[in-house]
């Protein structure tokens, strides 16, 4: 039996971030797999729609399909890897490998992130954070999802003048 839902519960968010150990899902989660689906679905509609485009408009279609509150927006729409660096010249590239500490060097911490290739903000993302009185940047672990949105292109600038 599952406990009672309270004021403090996390359950979508922690759905959102289960990653898949085994078959051919290994490596994902399912947040990231619902996203791809509802892209793909914006795609389908939209014959002409980009997948960059077409990934800002899964993320309204999850705002709308978890009745979510306020407006989330994608930092960017390009495609891109995240790349952590670590001392001795290790790079480790991908979300998914960059989670796994095993990939890690003597289990240490990035020194740097970046994206591969660079990324540019989106316009929305940018113009609804210099608008914004307050800003949230989240969920998810400080490198693979606070420290990816922050090697933007003009994120850091776009921040400042918040």
């Amino acid at each position: 039996m599952f406990p009672q839902e309270n004021d403090d519960d996390n359950l979508l968010a922690d759905l959102f971030q289960v990653r898949f150990n085994q078959g051919n899902l290994s490596g994902h989660k399912l947040g990231n797999i619902i996203l791809l689906g509802l892209a793909q679905l914006a795609q389908e509609k939209k014959s002409d729609t980009s997948l960059g485009l077409a990934s800002a408009q899964a993320i309204a279609l999850a705002s709308r399909l978890f009745r979510t509150k306020g407006q989330v927006l994608p930092m960017s729409t390009d495609d891109v890897h995240l790349v952590a660096e670590y001392d001795g010249d290790v790079r480790i590239v991908g979300e998914d490998k960059i989670d796994d500490i095993k990939n890690h060097p003597s289990h240490r911490c990035a020194k740097c992130y970046h994206l591969q290739p660079n990324a540019s903000i989106y316009e929305p993302a940018e113009e609804a954070i210099t608008s914004s009185d307050m800003i949230i940047l989240g969920p998810g672990d400080i490198g693979t999802s606070i420290i990816a949105n922050l090697v933007v292109d003009g994120a850091k600038e776009a921040l400042a003048s918040s």
